[in-house]
């Protein structure tokens, strides 16, 4: 791990379930931006816990739900209803699970929000109060982040692939910018991530979008 290579095709498997590949991306990941090296290096993973070695083929039985089993975001194997399957892809680009969202309670953590609850959002030119229609929650591996401090203090770890309420993202925010109307971003830097899983929620409202530490984002679940 971390040791210069030349051929960025090559990937290795090792008996105990070790896979390395030769990335040009510093930390192996692509996401939420490829911060590229010269030479590429060995980055190595193993599966979770859980996971049979070597890796199991689609249709295979399982059971373990919604374990997910892929080398890569971009090659999930996830165990669903009892058997292996090959998923879409589910490169992570939510939030943290501390991530404090608006609800008519206060600000709620959003790994703990379910369908249902009630939370702030945007309709036409108002506000609202609607209920969760969707949450998403992605497993993630030496994954990084978007910190952005807001003026206000208010501070927000997202991927950087999350989109912002207007349709831009998270990687492309910089000081000076504002996340929206009322909020003006003092610093935006790429972070490694401390947590195992990313989270998001869509919110029943022609926007998609909610408040996150006070700021209106957008959802990836609304595509």
């Amino acid at each position: 791990m971390g040791t210069q290579c030349s051929d960025e095709t090559v990937r290795c498997w090792y008996e105990d379930g070790t896979h390395c590949e030769c990335s040009p991306c510093s930390g192996g990941s692509a996401y939420p931006i490829c911060q590229t090296i010269n030479p590429p290096e060995w980055a190595c993973g193993t599966p979770p816990a859980g996971c049979p070695n070597p890796l199991p083929q689609a249709g295979e039985p399982c059971d373990q739900p919604e374990l997910s089993c892929g080398p890569s975001c971009e090659q999930p194997i996830r165990c669903v209803e009892g058997v292996w399957t090959y998923d879409q892809v589910m490169c992570p680009i939510c939030a943290a699970p501390n991530t404090p969202i608006a609800t008519p309670s206060g600000e709620r953590p959003i790994a703990e929000l379910a369908v249902g609850d009630l939370i702030y959002s945007v309709d036409g030119a108002g506000i609202v109060t609607v209920p969760i229609v969707r949450t998403g929650s992605t497993s993630v591996v030496r994954h990084s982040v978007v910190r952005l401090v807001l003026e206000g203090g208010s501070v927000l770890e997202i991927s950087g692939g999350h989109p912002t309420a207007d349709g831009r993202l998270f990687s492309d925010l910089a000081a000076g910018d504002k996340l929206d109307p009322e909020h003006a971003i003092v610093s935006a830097e790429i972070v490694a991530y401390g947590y195992d899983r990313t989270y998001d929620v869509l919110p029943e409202s022609s926007s998609g979008a909610y408040f996150a530490g006070g700021a209106l984002v957008g959802s990836t679940l609304a595509r």
